[in-house]
């Protein structure tokens, strides 16, 4: 029975989860330099067919001020989109 049951949880389409991060440079018009900080995004996505899968993400950053100004900013970004395989690369086609 629990070999049927993992057999079934591997045929049908998992969702997926995933997390990028990396540091963020942005220059804003009106301030002298380059502000900096991290930034980090999550991305929560469903395959809809063999090409074709659906994502919603959540992204945020926290930057700082350049030397010398005041200022420190955060921002929270959100949306949906969708993805389609084109190409598949490897042995495994």
């Amino acid at each position: 029975m629990m070999l049927l049951a993992l057999a079934i949880a591997a045929a049908t389409p998992q969702p997926w989860v995933e997390m990028s991060a990396g540091p963020m440079l942005l220059r804003e018009s009106g301030r002298p330099g380059l502000g900096s900080g991290p930034l980090i995004r999550m991305d929560v996505g469903y395959p809809l067919a063999d090409r074709f899968a659906a994502e919603v993400w959540l992204s945020g950053a926290m930057q700082s001020a350049p030397h010398g100004a005041p200022g420190d900013q955060a921002l929270v970004g959100a949306g949906v989109g969708g993805r389609m395989l084109l190409n598949r690369f490897g042995a495994e086609d």
